[in-house]
């Protein structure tokens, strides 16, 4: 019996050595999760300046006086982009544009002209200005412009201080401005291109010189050390009321066709139409160097373009002045910085 046990004890090791075991069920490969996208760094839509956080504010637009009695101007060194429109008697006004910053106050505040209804619309901005002829006004609500003038919205917005003459002496609180304008839209993407890195092709210049009229000219100097253009006005810093020179970081000179109007201010003068819808020559200035360029706006509704050659030509990051200057008016550009004295 021994040896046929011994046969069947063989037979069943052999057996259960052949037999497989269940294969393991295979085990899920977890699915990676993915890391959650930063949040895009926020950007001031005027300036391209990235922000800590979005600005929760409409775009304010205020008509400054830039009449030798206005001068200094109070709270023009905070706004992010300042138009410099000539108006009649060969004087320029300014269209100020507020967002990143708050002044508080600001002024001499002036009246409106038509250009205003052709530039402001992109902005969708709250309006402030000392008033406007009828005409005026009614471009700027078909173009769907908010608009105060002194008075409005309430008696305490505008008011006019004793040590200034008028009409130069009217000013205005930018927190009832705001408050009547919350209802309008906060401005998104950037209205221009910006980069801080500077764009290829520019030629060295020290600095730009404008001349409108006999009594009113402005020369821009770029300074090294605070890298910023520096204004001079009719032979003198362009100080501010705290005792600021005005400086930007861009300079944009907009060739443009220019005539007379229809109509006469208070004194008499033709008022100036400037016609900034269309395409023309541009010359852009930054980080010391300047550029040749085109600008396009194709209506009033359309933002203002500006490029070179084909591609948009970036803005450096900060605050931005366009000058409107006539196809025959004068600019010219210095290559070297002025000599001590002149």
């Amino acid at each position: 019996m021994r040896p046929m046990l011994c046969a069947i004890s063989v037979l069943v090791l052999l057996v259960a050595g052949c037999t497989r075991k269940p294969a393991a069920e295979p085990s899920e490969t977890p699915t990676p999760t993915a890391a959650p996208s930063p949040e895009p760094t926020p950007v001031a839509a005027l300036t391209g300046e990235e922000l800590d956080e979005p600005i929760e504010r409409p775009i304010l637009a205020v008509k400054i006086d830039n009449a030798s009695a206005a001068l200094p101007p109070d709270g023009l060194e905070a706004a992010d982009i300042v138009f410099e429109e000539e108006v009649e008697g060969g004087l320029t006004r300014f269209l100020a544009l507020f967002h990143s910053d708050d002044p508080e106050d600001i002024g001499p505040v002036r009246s409106g002209r038509e250009v205003d209804a052709d530039l402001l619309p992109p902005f969708q901005p709250v309006l402030a200005f000392s008033g406007a002829a009828k005409p005026v006004k009614g471009l700027l609500r078909r173009a769907g412009v908010l608009f105060f003038e002194e008075g409005e919205p309430d008696k305490e917005t505008f008011y006019r201080v004793p040590d200034r003459r008028s009409p130069h002496n009217l000013f205005a609180h930018t927190e009832q401005l705001w408050e009547a304008g919350e209802d309008l839209a906060v401005p998104g993407e950037p209205v221009f291109t910006f980069d801080k890195a500077t764009p290829d092709g520019g030629r060295q210049t020290a600095g730009a010189r404008v001349v409108y009229s006999n009594f009113a000219n402005a020369d821009w100097t770029w300074n090294d050390k605070q890298n910023r253009w520096e204004r001079v006005q009719n032979g003198s810093p362009h100080t501010t009321a705290a005792g600021d020179t005005l400086t930007a970081d861009n300079l944009v000179f907009m060739r443009i066709k220019s005539g007379q109007g229809g109509r006469s201010d208070s004194a008499g003068n033709p008022t100036i139409e400037l016609r900034v819808i269309g395409k023309g020559q541009a010359t852009v200035l930054r980080d010391g160097q300047r550029f040749r360029a085109r600008w396009t706006k194709r209506s009033a509704e359309d933002p203002l373009e500006l490029a070179s050659q084909r591609d948009p030509l970036a803005l450096r990051p900060g605050t931005t002045w366009i000058q409107f200057v006539d196809q025959d008016g004068e600019l010219t550009f210095r290559r070297n910085a002025p000599e001590p004295g002149q």
